[in-house]
C-alpha cells in the first residue's frame, strides 16, 4: 500500500550527500589538528577531532529533511556509527579523568539531534482553530497510516471516535508522503510542516469529567489520557486504537457529563516556550 507522492522532498543536488554534509566539519578538524602544540596538551589536541565530528553530525542531521525519504534511514545509520566512534574516542582520551562539561555538552547535544532526526520532515494534521469540536471519523488516510508497511514510517494519530478540540493535532507522520485524507477531513483540517512530534493529553477532574486537552512535547509526561496512538516508529508497528469507535465515543460522551464541548480549552505546553490557549474554549485568548 503506497502513500501519496506529494509532498516528496525535492532533495539536495545529487552531488550533495551525507558525506558532503559532513565535509566542512571534517576539514575543520584536520586544520585544527595541524595547529602547533600548545599548553593545553596532547589530550586536548586529540579531543578536537571527535568533538568537531559531533558538531558536524548535529549540523548535518538538521538538514536531514532535505534528503529523499529513501536516503534518510542510511543517513541516520551512518550518523549513529560516527557518533558512537566519536564518543568511544572521547571516553578513551579522558579515561581516569572527569570529562569537561563543555565536551559532554557537545556530545549530548549531538545525541539529542540524532534522536530528534527520527522525526525529520514531520507533517501534522491539525483541526482548524475556527472549526467546532469534532468527532474524528473513520478515514482512509488515517487507516493508511496505521497499515503502512513500506519504508520506515513514523506516525501517530487519534483513534476514530475521539473528540478533537479546535487547533488540536489529529495525526502526525514522517518518512512518507501525505496520506490520502478524505474531503471531509481536508475541509476541517490543515496540514502543517516544521513542528516536532507532540502528544495530546485529555485532562479530567477527580470524577473523570472532561476538562479540556493539553498539547505537550513527547518528552513531557503531564497528567492526562494520551489521545494520539503511536502507530509506527521507524517502520515498526507500535500500537493500534484500543477501543472500537462506538464504545470509545460513548466513553467520552459520559465524561462530558452534559457539558458543551465548545467550552473546553485546548492548551499548548511546548519546549520552545510559552503555554498558549486555542482561540476557542473556556479561558481562551480573546485577542
Amino acid at each position: 500500500m503506497q502513500m501519496s507522492e506529494a509532498p516528496e522532498p525535492t532533495g539536495l543536488p545529487e552531488a550533495v550527500g551525507w558525506t558532503m554534509l559532513l565535509a566542512q566539519g571534517v576539514e575543520l578538524a584536520k586544520a585544527t589538528r595541524a595547529l602547533p602544540q600548545d599548553a593545553t596538551g596532547e589530550r586536548w589536541r586529540d579531543t578536537v577531532g571527535p568533538l568537531v565530528t559531533c558538531q558536524a553530525i548535529r549540523y548535518a542531521l538538521g538538514l536531514l529533511e532535505h534528503l529523499e525519504f529513501s536516503e534518510r534511514p542510511l543517513a541516520r545509520d551512518l550518523a549513529a556509527v560516527s557518533l558512537r566512534d566519536a564518543a568511544t574516542s572521547l571516553d578513551a582520551l579522558w579515561r581516569g579523568e572527569s570529562m569537561p562539561e563543555a565536551v559532554l555538552a557537545v556530545v549530548e547535544e549531538a545525541e539529542r539531534a540524532w534522536r530528534r532526526s527520527a522525526y525529520a520532515g514531520l507533517r501534522t494534521l491539525e483541526l482548524r482553530e475556527e472549526s467546532e469540536p469534532w468527532w474524528v471519523p473513520v478515514d482512509r488516510g488515517l487507516q493508511q497510516l496505521e497499515a503502512e508497511s513500506s519504508g520506515r514510517v513514523t506516525a501517530a494519530a487519534m483513534a476514530p471516535g475521539t473528540l478533537a478540540l479546535p487547533g488540536s493535532p489529529l495525526a502526525w507522520w514522517t518518512g512518507c508522503g501525505d496520506p490520502p485524507f478524505e474531503t471531509i477531513v481536508l475541509e476541517r483540517c490543515r496540514i502543517r510542516s516544521g513542528q516536532g512530534p507532540v502528544q495530546v493529553y485529555r485532562q479530567l477532574d477527580e470524577q473523570g469529567r472532561m476538562l479540556g486537552d493539553l498539547v505537550a512535547d513527547l518528552d513531557s509526561l503531564p497528567a492526562g489520557m494520551p489521545l494520539l496512538v503511536p502507530l509506527r516508529f521507524d517502520g515498526e508497528a507500535i500500537a493500534t486504537p484500543p477501543y472500537p469507535e462506538e464504545s470509545w465515543r460513548a466513553m467520552q460522551e459520559r465524561s462530558l457529563d452534559g457539558r458543551d464541548p465548545r467550552t473546553l480549552a485546548l492548551r499548548f505546553e511546548l519546549a520552545a516556550g510559552a503555554e498558549r490557549e486555542a482561540e476557542r474554549g473556556e479561558g481562551a485568548d480573546s485577542t
